[in-house]
């Protein structure tokens, strides 16, 4: 409901931003301890190619506003954990929403960009019928050369700094 309604105000006073972009605080839980936790939580952990990003809007509750979410298409490059739905190979796509816009997004987060390759823990969501950042920023990682630069600042998200991503997605399906 705080997520809502925050983000409800923000989208009102967006318009009195007077460039660029507007960011939005979302509050969650704090984010698990261990790379292994993190996966354990998580429905989806894959490397991917950022296909398009786009602003959709998304009914979540019928006779109420529609919300706004980024939406992600992306081609998976490798797989560490796959959630049985049969979906999740090298070389398949997925979406995964983000709620905001591309102007409008959380902050320290900004929307991935088209040709980026990153590494994310997604959790599905039945209610919006797609998959989402299950601890974003901090389950969300750019891929450069190989190794992984967090975007997030907690503990879990920086035991993931500079490692390759194949080898946390090896460590992942090792766990499984």
């Amino acid at each position: 409901m705080k997520r809502t309604l925050l983000l409800t105000a923000m989208l009102f006073c967006s318009p009195l931003v007077a460039t660029g972009y507007a960011q939005i605080k979302v509050e969650r839980p704090p984010p698990p301890a261990t790379i292994e936790e993190l996966a354990q939580k998580m429905d989806l952990v894959v490397q991917v190619r950022i296909d398009d990003v786009r602003d959709i809007q998304k009914d979540v509750n019928p006779g109420k506003p529609s919300n706004p979410y980024i939406e992600f298409d992306a081609e998976i490059v490798e797989v560490g954990k796959n959630d049985g739905r049969g979906i999740a190979f090298p070389g398949s796509h997925i979406s995964v929403l983000a709620l905001g816009q591309l102007d409008l997004h959380e902050r320290g987060f900004r929307p991935f960009k088209q040709g980026k390759e990153v590494l994310l823990y997604l959790k599905w969501n039945d209610a919006l019928s797609a998959y989402q950042f299950g601890q974003r920023p901090d389950g969300a990682f750019l891929v450069s050369g190989g190794k992984l630069i967090p975007f997030g600042k907690s503990p879990v998200a920086q035991q993931h700094a500079q490692k390759a991503a194949s080898a946390v997605l090896s460590q992942v399906r090792a766990k499984r």
